[in-house]
């Protein structure tokens, strides 16, 4: 698993935004990768993002 158990909490901010059937079935079944490895519900939105913030990190161009 590329993302690490979520525990943290932030001030959130809403967005809006439209996503690919495919990409909604891929984010269930990561949900569920998820959920089955730490023994715990997760939400979308908080899974949806640690993914980004996961990604993002490892872009050595971005981070640089």
């Amino acid at each position: 698993m590329k993302i690490k158990k979520i525990s943290k909490k932030d001030p959130t901010v809403r967005e809006t935004f439209t996503l690919k059937k495919s990409t909604v079935d891929m984010l269930q079944d990561y949900k569920a990768f998820y959920e089955e490895t730490y023994k715990e519900p997760i939400e979308h939105k908080a899974l949806v993002e640690e993914m980004l913030l996961t990604f993002a990190s490892m872009d050595k161009d971005f981070v640089k």
